[in-house]
């Protein structure tokens, strides 16, 4: 039988955690009465508590609803002004034409759907299009369609958000909690060892019934690449346009 490589490199917490929990499950389905078996998934379930603690902790860290009701208030903002911009490129006004046409690759090229983006990247892409709209062009196609206001208030909500994050994580820094990376690196040498454990007891037909929970978790694994293997495309891609 040949097994699936795991790309860990590219697997968030969120994956690892997933992953470990699913060959704890197919091999508590299918093998728990296995004393050996019933080891490895107390250990896989040890590696779990840290990811969900880190996991858990980040989702319900201090300061998140705050933010993330700035954010929801960003996102309106911009959404508005990109529909604002793309939408005066079809008036039969020649300057509002015209002022979409200056607008419309300045938004795109800095990232149109930024708002879907995480909040570190999503403020990074808004500060370099805030770089882009101080041109003089750009500057009066913002007074032609009377959106320079809606460019300072998109402004001081990415402020905000950053400095609530930044509030954020230092209250979290003084909390005894598993870093993301600490607990990922942790589960991942777990999950290591288990997939080799259970490979080498299935090459010597040690434990009875193994390959079909072997089959199920290889599954799991493909899916987990493909998921992983798809973000790295996207992530390269918007890279790309960047560069354009």
């Amino acid at each position: 039988m040949k097994f699936t490589n795991t790309l860990f490199s590219r697997y968030s917490i969120e994956e690892h955690d997933e992953l470990g929990r699913a060959i704890a499950e197919k091999l508590t389905n299918k093998l728990k009465n296995n004393k050996r078996i019933s080891q490895i998934i107390a250990e896989l379930n040890e590696g779990t508590k840290l990811t969900e603690k880190a996991i858990g902790t980040s989702a319900k860290k201090a300061y998140t609803k705050e933010i993330k009701a700035e954010d929801d208030l960003f996102n309106k903002y911009f959404k508005g002004f990109k529909n604002t911009v793309y939408g005066y490129a079809n008036s039969p006004d020649a300057n509002e034409a015209e002022a979409s046409e200056v607008l419309r690759p300045i938004l795109e090229k800095n990232d149109d759907q930024l708002y879907d983006r995480g909040y570190i990247e999503q403020g990074a892409k808004f500060n370099s299009l805030v770089a882009d709209l101080k041109t003089p062009e750009a500057t009066k196609a913002l007074q032609t369609l009377n959106k320079t206001d809606w460019k300072e208030k998109m402004k001081t909500k990415i402020d905000l958000i950053n400095g609530l994050i930044a509030k954020r994580d230092d209250t979290e820094s003084q909390k005894d909690i598993p870093t993301d990376k600490d607990a990922k690196n942790h589960l991942k040498e777990i999950i290591t060892d288990t997939l080799e454990e259970l490979r080498t007891l299935h090459r010597r037909n040690v434990v009875e019934n193994l390959k079909p929970a072997l089959l199920e978790i290889d599954e799991v694994i493909k899916k987990l690449n493909a998921i992983a293997r798809a973000r790295q495309t996207r992530k390269g891609n918007n890279h790309n346009d960047e560069q354009e």
